[in-house]
């Protein structure tokens, strides 16, 4: 008896992990969906138009500061230390940054409509940048409540959450279909205000004071790192998209969103694959205190990946041209972009072993190697683009760059695992 009931606590244990997992990808596999769906009711120039706009929240996200980041870290390790009182003293803080980095977050979405404004833009991204600044103000509040869900381990709650939003943006599609280009936005704004909603009624761990300038300042120490390398990622994601924005417009950009279509295939991979080695990766190096112990995580993570990713880059590059005819006749221009980034989404897929990195706590050199990625594919991208009319060119710089990042990746993972290696290092 006694067996059998620690057999349901374990299995009690993993199930809030094992929903979450569930939620985040159900939802990256619906608004995969979802994305088709809608690039089907509008046309290659106004999808274009809303992903430049969106490109918006990717860049003003650094106006947190790190406060979030710092919380993530800061709550669980107080509460471990019994000092409860100091915990909830860094989520008021957390709270009330919120407010300051909305405000700030809009102030930058104001001047990206004046800079859309003075340089006589095409009016559908100024009319987008305007509707699309109360998601601006709301967005670090869902940052702030998925922290506050995620340390305190109420995985279950948010794994939900995280599914109803993916079945709302399935059945927001309909917002593009009543009102088109303004139902993108819509349905942006909608599912940005469920999202806090839902979070705020019932969320964990509720604010009981206003939180004190120190406190934030203490986050902002302590966060401001992680913010950096997260800030990183997030922009070299979406820098090819943001050459052609730049440079060639929004029509461009929705031609080019057939490949973003690719690459969001690929993304689901790690997605299933990380939650399931990063747990034994970090169990395995807090047994042996040696980073030669996650060698073996290197070829796990290649195979998993791997075994994944190239049923699809082959099937992509055999049915790429039928498929995209068929559903999306409107975006074929975008094929070949579309069959290059099938190499990109591969690309990304073998930089699994980059966990390597966070376990052992030697993520500086891959940090800076992703800022470099970033700088080449907006430096080649800008070159060429001023001399070359086809989006192709960036295809091809972005999988070359993410091809690069790959083997610096596992090249690097097999230095720093290698038996000689010193132990990991906390602060690097």
């Amino acid at each position: 008896m006694g067996s059998l009931l620690g057999s349901m606590e374990k299995l009690s244990r993993f199930k809030g992990p094992s929903v979450y997992m569930a939620g985040a990808f159900s939802k990256a596999c619906l608004g995969m969906v979802s994305g088709i769906l809608v690039a089907r009711l509008v046309t290659p120039t106004e999808l274009g138009a809303f992903q430049t706009v969106m490109l918006v929240l990717t860049y003003a996200s650094f106006l947190q500061l790190g406060v979030f980041n710092g919380l993530n870290r800061q709550y669980a390790f107080l509460l471990g230390r019994g000092e409860e009182q100091r915990a909830q003293d860094m989520v008021n803080a957390s709270f009330r940054m919120t407010h300051l980095a909305g405000f700030l977050q809009v102030l930058a979405g104001v001047g990206f409509c004046a800079w859309l404004y003075y340089a006589a833009a095409d009016r559908l991204l100024l009319w987008g940048a305007l509707v699309i600044l109360p998601a601006l103000f709301l967005t670090p509040y869902l940052a702030h409540f998925d922290v506050t869900y995620r340390t305190s381990q109420h995985f279950q709650t948010l794994g939900y959450f995280l599914s109803f939003e993916g079945f709302f943006m399935l059945l927001s599609v309909g917002f593009a279909w009543l009102w088109g280009y303004l139902g993108l936005f819509l349905r942006q704004l909608a599912g940005t205000f469920i999202g806090v909603w839902l979070r705020r009624q019932y969320v964990p761990v509720r604010v009981n004071g206003k939180g004190t300038l120190s406190d934030i300042l203490e986050l902002i120490r302590i966060g401001g790192p992680l913010l950096i390398s997260g800030y990183i990622f997030s922009i070299l994601a979406v820098a090819d998209r943001s050459v052609i924005a730049y440079w060639r417009g929004p029509e461009a950009v929705g031609i080019y969103s057939v490949a973003g279509i690719v690459i969001s295939v690929f993304m689901i991979i790690p997605v299933m694959v990380g939650p399931v080695l990063n747990p034994k990766a970090a169990a395995a190096f807090g047994r042996v205190g040696h980073p030669h112990s996650l060698r073996r995580f290197i070829w796990i993570s290649l195979l998993m990946h791997g075994v994944l990713a190239l049923p699809l880059v082959i099937a992509g590059y055999f049915l790429m041209d039928r498929v995209v005819g068929s559903i999306l006749p409107a975006y074929v221009a975008g094929i070949p972009a579309a069959k290059i980034s099938l190499l990109t989404g591969l690309a990304i897929c073998l930089t699994g072993p980059s966990l390597i990195f966070f376990t052992a706590r030697r993520n500086t050199l891959y940090i800076l190697a992703s800022l470099l990625c970033t700088a080449l594919v907006w430096g080649l991208g800008s070159w060429c683009l001023q001399y070359y009319d086809n989006i192709i060119y960036v295809a091809w710089i972005r999988a070359g760059v993410s091809l690069l990042l790959s083997v610096l990746v596992v090249f690097y993972a097999l230095y720093i695992t290698r038996p000689e290696s010193g132990p990991g290092k906390p602060g690097d």
